[in-house]
């Protein structure tokens, strides 16, 4: 093996080690069952619902009760789900806490085979291969921390890989899934909207109809079963988490605006380190004092030429890589919306996958975004352990591994031939 192929396998394999090393030290999360936080808000916000009361922010009497009926041993953190998404888990709230934690926890293995099989196929991956990339998509950063947090990714990753197989796969009952897949994703979560974006851009019209009637559907449903819940929920609760997401940056946010914050301005944060109860101080002095209005107004300006640059690429972009553009729009999401924890990076994986199946090039571009992945679940560490300005340039590193295989997609979508042929 060359010096080169050495190096690249080398990439790899720390890659690896990072994503399974952090796997392996959240194991505890699932003994003696899945304590899951996140699933914990949505349980008590679907039980909440199934009471007829408000999923959002319920009386501390209701959660004290369901805390003892269920045997939930945290306090659950308040939901920021749409209507639709308690209301959907509802079932699982007739069983007890530990038993509905283990149940979302084989529901989410279970779409994750789907999704591994789904990969491999993308990557030109066949035989005992496809159980190497099932490992792979289990332990990578995102989707673990998602398992470990009982969090959503897992669905809009299958919901991702659903509606991009039915743009390369004509028929009726793919046009079908995509669109469900669309309308399940906004359900889950509304920033899954921005992706019908994409069906417009590659013209997809029976596809987007489709799925704006069954999101409408959906939302309609819960609108007519639950109309107060619903009512505040957009007039009050989300403009006001909106703001909160957008004013409030941390960390862990692998949205554009919160890295391009980090890099330019003040900041202080207290960081957990080993002991997750213990707080340690950080803060940055950048070695320039820069109006804020100016800093944003410039992040903005970069974020709409990459946005720009993307909706050229896919409008321009041959009809048989709708399945790929499509995952290029949605690592577009990836950076345009505020407050994207490092979970939402489940989605780098079905660019990963096209990327790996696209030759030598593609392949080298899979592996840096996989490693850079890995660094971005190490933030606290940097923040901790770095001066300024490494420590907020590597608090983005999943940005960078966004734009990385972005850029790597925008390269290697076929376009049209020059004279206007395909």
């Amino acid at each position: 093996m060359s010096k080169q192929g050495l190096f690249w396998r080398g990439i790899a394999l720390l890659a690896l080690a990072i994503h399974g090393g952090t796997a392996l030290l959240r194991l505890d999360t699932f003994w003696p069952y899945p304590k899951l936080v996140d699933f914990g808000a949505f349980y008590a916000a679907a039980a909440a619902m199934r009471q007829g009361l408000s999923p959002y922010f319920p009386d501390a009497a209701f959660v004290d009760a369901l805390r003892t009926a269920s045997g939930m041993p945290f306090h659950p953190p308040p939901v920021f789900n749409p209507p639709p998404w308690p209301f959907l888990l509802q079932p699982l709230t007739l069983l007890p806490f530990p038993t509905a934690a283990w149940a979302w926890l084989l529901l989410q293995l279970a779409i994750l085979a789907w999704c591994g099989r789904r990969l491999a196929e993308l990557a030109g991956i066949d035989g005992i291969g496809r159980w190497a990339v099932l490992a792979v998509t289990v332990t990578f950063g995102p989707v673990f921390l998602d398992l470990t947090l009982g969090q959503t990714s897992t669905v809009l990753l299958l919901a991702a890989l659903v509606i991009g197989r039915s743009l390369s796969t004509p028929g009726r009952q793919t046009l079908f899934r995509g669109a469900a897949g669309q309308a399940l994703a906004v359900a889950a979560k509304l920033y899954p909207a921005f992706w019908t974006g994409a069906l417009v851009l590659r013209r997809r019209w029976r596809t987007l109809a489709l799925s704006l009637l069954l999101t409408g559907a959906i939302f309609l449903a819960v609108s007519l079963a639950q109309p107060e819940t619903s009512l505040r929920y957009w007039r009050a609760y989300l403009p006001a988490r909106v703001t909160a997401a957008t004013e409030q940056v941390n960390v862990d946010d692998q949205a554009w605006m919160a890295w391009w914050a980090r890099l330019t301005l003040p900041q202080s944060f207290a960081v957990p380190g080993l002991n997750p109860n213990e707080r340690h101080p950080v803060r940055w002095d950048p070695a320039w004092d820069l109006a804020p209005a100016a800093v944003r107004t410039a992040g903005y300006l970069i974020l709409t030429a990459v946005a720009g640059a993307t909706v050229w690429t896919l409008w321009r972009t041959r009809p048989e890589a709708d399945e790929p553009a499509f995952y290029l729009w949605v690592l577009l999401g990836l950076l345009a919306f505020p407050h994207m924890e490092r979970y939402n990076h489940a989605l780098l994986l079905p660019a990963m996958a096209w990327l790996w199946g696209q030759g030598e090039r593609g392949r080298r571009i899979a592996v840096t975004g996989y490693l850079l992945a890995g660094a971005a679940r190490l933030t606290h560490l940097w923040v901790l352990v770095l001066p300024w300005p490494w420590a907020p340039l590597a608090t983005g590193s999943g940005v960078l591994a966004v734009l990385l295989l972005m850029a790597g997609m925008v390269q290697a979508l076929p376009r049209p031939t020059p004279g206007g042929g395909t």
